[in-house]
């Protein structure tokens, strides 16, 4: 929850002039104190995958200069874009949209090299405003069968999000990402997993003179690495300052036959997990864990 800045830095950068359903028939998951710290830490990895996915598209928003259609050469293959700049050309504006077809393209991203086959678009549903002043943006991003290959494996995505920014003084921003629907596959060290998120929302708020920063994640989710489907629900923020975890906040994991586990912050180390499997609201068992020990 400590990666806010990076999801601001793509939604603030894209107002700039730019330079060039439920998931189904998925069974519940009795939540239990063997599967307690598996439970709770998909709604971390749920939010490593939307912010990765964040970064991605943030690679390819300098597309609205140019011709409506081109091909853009990568290190190696290329990408065909299909693009509708509405006026003022140059700059993302309402109405602004992108369709990106990847053929063995090869790029930078972050530290790594990744190839990218497959195909997304980007739609710019509402702009107002623009960065570092006050500014409003909301922009849709559809993903069919987007494969990127890098030196740790391979990720296959499919589905929707809706990425929103805005700030009223470029001090305080607000971030959301959203939907109905996505799903990942990951096969990484001859090993595999899937995640479908359902009516998720990712909503953050970042200061950037403090480092300040608060979350809420709610989502169902469904993995493979617990067997089935669990609701995450945010009843008070996670905060903290980055780059740090959160030092205050909790969330709560439903499961099968009401059972639940309380996840509660300590400091920005230490988590604590109240386990109530018979959904009675009194915990049977608590466990003392981590931050690093949940993402593992």
């Amino acid at each position: 929850m400590a990666r806010v800045p990076r999801i601001l830095l793509l939604c603030a950068a894209s107002l700039l002039p730019l330079s060039c359903g439920s998931s189904g028939g998925a069974p519940e998951v009795l939540l239990a104190p063997q599967n307690a710290a598996a439970a709770a830490g998909q709604g971390l990895a749920a939010v490593d995958l939307l912010t990765e996915m964040t970064d991605l598209v943030s690679v390819f928003l300098d597309a609205f200069e140019g011709s409506s259609c081109q091909t853009v050469p990568c290190g190696s293959g290329n990408v065909r874009l299909t693009l509708n700049d509405l006026a003022p050309e140059g700059q993302l504006s309402s109405g602004d949209s992108a369709t990106f077809l990847f053929q063995a393209c090869t790029f930078t991203l972050g530290e790594d090299t990744v190839t990218l086959n497959g195909r997304f678009t980007l739609r710019a549903e509402t702009v107002t405003g623009a960065a570092p002043g006050p500014f409003s943006i909301g922009v849709s991003v559809t993903f069919q069968s987007l494969t990127v290959t890098g030196p740790d494996g391979l990720l296959s995505v499919d589905g929707g999000l809706l990425l929103e920014a805005g700030s009223t003084d470029g001090v305080e921003f607000m971030t959301a990402v959203s939907g109905s629907r996505f799903s990942a596959f990951v096969q990484e060290g001859g090993a595999s997993k899937s995640v479908t998120l359902a009516n998720f929302r990712l909503a953050q708020q970042y200061d950037e003179e403090t480092g300040g920063y608060a979350g809420t994640l709610d989502a169902e989710i469904t993995s493979s690495e617990i067997g089935g489907r669990i609701t995450y629900a945010t009843p008070v923020p996670f905060s903290g300052t980055g780059p740090n975890d959160p030092d205050d906040g909790s969330f709560v994991v439903t499961g099968a036959s009401g059972s639940t586990l309380n996840v509660l912050v300590l400091d920005e180390v230490n988590v604590r997990i109240l386990v109530d499997t018979d959904g009675d609201g009194e915990p049977e068992v608590t466990i003392d864990t981590t931050w690093d020990e949940l993402r593992s």
